[in-house]
């Protein structure tokens, strides 16, 4: 055997004994996602992009703040009804900061339901979500000028990543008919209605003005308990029974057991399919590619994170140090994992008595200093090469009414969490 046959040998034993695989790295994205930090202090949030180097920018799009009353037009982006300012707020920054958002449509107007369970994670009527996509897919479709050619406003950026809802699987309604254990299961067959009907309304806006679109499906969260039926990848099997259109798989791996990290789910450790969690993250890819044989589907994680002291269920700070670079590690041995979103970058403040929980997730303290965190997703992006994000100037008002959050130092009361904070 020549030399070099030798060595390629050496080397195939040498990954072999290290439990490696010659698979190539993965191109993981890290992002971020805070809805309160990057509205209430969005120069000290611009700040910290510039800082991390996210290489992607998850925000809400609330259905029920966009459009609170019913449009006239409802596919017409410029329709009175509409209530877009803070939207463009954030899209605009994160173009000026040259970081790409992914943009999740969500939460269901009391105008809109479609069922009766009247509810802002309760199925709406199709036909209006349909209209409300189109209109916010053709608003950020790079073309539109929101004041028209003799204001002073540019055309608002391309938003090409879409995610239709957040975590189905446990926040959409109704999940039985009749109510009950012994109702029948269809919040996987609305859910499936609902995604589809975005992701033609996409496609088709992206097809209109000549660029690709990225659909991305679910953001699945563990389910257990009662919610067991409802398990990640319980809810996938039922989804393929409606054959769903979608680009992207996401999926939300929080621990249960935060005390074991990245290892919570390694060889069933406290989480095994059909939930999830950062250690088993194989058994989606597994179960997908059951699913839908030959197709290969990329997988996202559009949340995750590990919460820190005080919070009830926090660890150390080094603990969640080491969960992001064990994390880290974790999801580069997976090619198709190309997005890893981290929640907060900046503590929720605790909640008051009566108030829903908040989250201290974040890579910062509520008060601002930096947690061991930080460092390790600096390190994680410099070592990367990734670019350093530009500055985000703040755009020009078009009247009283044009967009501005307020900019203050912290926020004296604690910002109220979204649904999806609040309901873990």
């Amino acid at each position: 055997m020549s030399l070099p046959h030798r060595l390629s040998l050496l080397a195939v034993v040498v990954l072999a004994l290290l439990g490696g695989s010659a698979t190539p790295a993965s191109a993981l994205r890290l992002g971020a996602m805070d809805p309160a930090y990057s509205t209430l202090q969005p120069r000290l949030f611009d700040a910290d992009v510039r800082l991390l180097r996210p290489q992607v920018l998850r925000t809400n799009l609330l259905w029920t703040e966009i459009a609170p009353t019913r449009p006239r037009r409802p596919r017409n982006p410029g329709d009175a009804a509409y209530r877009w300012d803070m939207a463009d707020y954030i899209v605009r920054r994160a173009d000026a900061a040259g970081v790409p958002i992914l943009v999740t449509i969500w939460q269901t107007p009391s105008w809109a339901y479609g069922t009766r369970v009247r509810s802002i994670v309760g199925m709406p009527d199709v036909r209006a979500f349909r209209d409300f996509v189109a209109a916010a897919a053709e608003r950020y479709s790079g073309s539109f000028d929101p004041d028209g050619p003799t204001g002073g406003l540019e055309p608002l950026p391309r938003v090409s990543q879409w995610q239709i809802w957040n975590e189905p699987n446990v926040y959409f309604y109704p999940q039985r008919e009749p109510a009950g254990p012994r109702g029948r299961i269809v919040n996987a067959r609305n859910y499936v209605r609902l995604l589809n009907a975005g992701h033609d309304e996409i496609k088709a806006v992206g097809r209109q003005h000549r660029f690709d679109q990225v659909v991305v499906a679910a953001g699945l969260a563990g389910a257990r308990g009662r919610l067991l039926p409802y398990a990640p990848l319980r809810f996938l099997r039922l989804m393929r029974a409606y054959r769903p259109r979608f680009d992207v798989l996401a999926v939300h791996p929080y621990n249960v057991a935060p005390w074991l990290g990245a290892q919570e789910g390694v060889a069933g450790r406290v989480t095994r399919a059909p939930n999830l969690a950062i250690g088993n993250i194989g058994d989606v890819l597994r179960e997908v590619d059951r699913l839908w044989p030959r197709r290969r589907v990329p997988v996202w994680l559009t949340e995750f994170g590990l919460q820190t002291q005080p919070s009830r269920r926090g660890v150390s700070p080094g603990a969640q140090a080491r969960f992001l670079a064990d994390s880290l590690r974790i999801l580069r041995r997976y090619p198709r994992i190309g997005v890893a979103i981290w929640f907060l970058v900046k503590d929720q403040p605790l909640a008051r008595p009566g108030q829903h929980h908040t989250w201290q997730s974040g890579l910062r303290f509520a008060d601002g200093r930096r947690k061991p965190v930080f460092d390790v997703w600096r390190r994680a992006q410099i070592s990367r090469k990734v670019p350093v994000p530009g500055r985000a100037p703040e755009p020009k008002p078009r009247s009283p009414v044009a967009p501005s959050p307020p900019i203050v130092p912290t926020p004296t009361d604690p910002p109220a969490p979204d649904v999806a904070s609040s309901a873990r």
